[in-house]
């Protein structure tokens, strides 16, 4: 059976990530057995926390539906869990819960959380420099290459299984082209392509090797790309999860994938706002 998921699920887990420490595992779409029967479950998002003496595993179940949970469906989940690995049970609605519902968790220990990823409450000062968060996107495709031969080549030269006998020898300049491009007096610039050229020179020539053993002698190699360049929207939101303060961001669709950007922090004593920062990219 194929996994499910969907944006929300997918932010969540983001978020948990950001939030956890680098001891925990979490897995999204975890398949799970049911002790009752023998088959498969799907948990939305599973967090295994397998640092201390006594392993700790907690499902989080996600739902974006436009109306709140009632008892029932929280019922439901509840039992599909009585079979399952689960250690704590945590539930996560975009759109709350009926007032039903909390009695009953509590008594069966059950987290519920109301995360609307739509809605952005308002910013804490320190954070406000998060609220205009954007990305920029570089792309750099090489379109021709060409080599300089000290030598002519042997007919029977196999240019189509060649080896080079270096291990660095250039790089198209990547960080001065972001550098320049930053320190323009706009805050964003318009989208743009250009097709840059680099050339490098090889002092003594470069060995290109084929398969059979036959050697050419480079001395220069020349590169043409295409570099393209533009700002990806993360229209940012400030939210508290499980009461801890989040800042996060989701692009559309662009040539990457989708682009989810999580920053989470304190405030330090003069003021000022200390962050951990996570960009995932879902190619999906």
């Amino acid at each position: 059976m194929p996994k499910r998921s969907n944006q929300f699920q997918k932010l969540v887990k983001d978020i948990n990530s950001r939030l956890s420490s680098d001891k925990v595992v979490i897995t999204e779409s975890k398949m799970l057995v049911d002790s009752y029967t023998g088959e498969e479950r799907e948990v939305d998002i599973y967090i295994e926390d397998l640092a201390g003496p006594y392993p700790v595993k907690v499902s989080v179940e996600c739902t974006a539906k436009a109306r709140k949970l009632d008892r029932p469906a929280v019922e439901q989940l509840k039992a599909k869990h009585d079979g399952l690995e689960t250690g704590h049970l945590v539930i996560v609605s975009k759109s709350g819960f009926a007032k039903t519902c909390y009695p009953y968790a509590k008594k069966n220990n059950i987290e519920l959380i109301e995360f609307n990823d739509a809605e952005s409450m308002d910013w804490p000062s320190w954070m406000e420099k998060l609220k205009d968060f954007s990305l920029s996107h570089y792309k750099f495709q090489a379109i021709d290459l060409s080599l300089t031969l000290e030598t002519q080549p042997p007919e029977n030269f196999n240019s189509k299984s060649v080896w080079i006998k270096s291990t660095e020898f250039g790089h198209i300049p990547v960080h001065d082209y972001i550098y320049l491009r930053h320190s323009n007096s706009k805050r964003f610039l318009e989208p743009k392509t250009n097709i840059g050229e680099v050339e490098w020179v090889f002092e003594p020539p470069l060995s290109i090797n084929d398969d059979s053993g036959l050697v050419v002698q480079c001395s220069a190699m020349n590169v043409k790309y295409i570099e393209s360049t533009s700002d990806v929207d993360l229209d940012m939101k400030y939210k508290e999860y499980m009461e801890r303060p989040v800042a996060y961001g989701v692009s559309e669709d662009n040539d990457l994938g989708r682009i989810s950007f999580i920053a989470s922090g304190e405030k330090s004593e003069n003021g000022e706002g200390k962050f951990n920062v996570s960009i995932s990219i879902d190619t999906n």
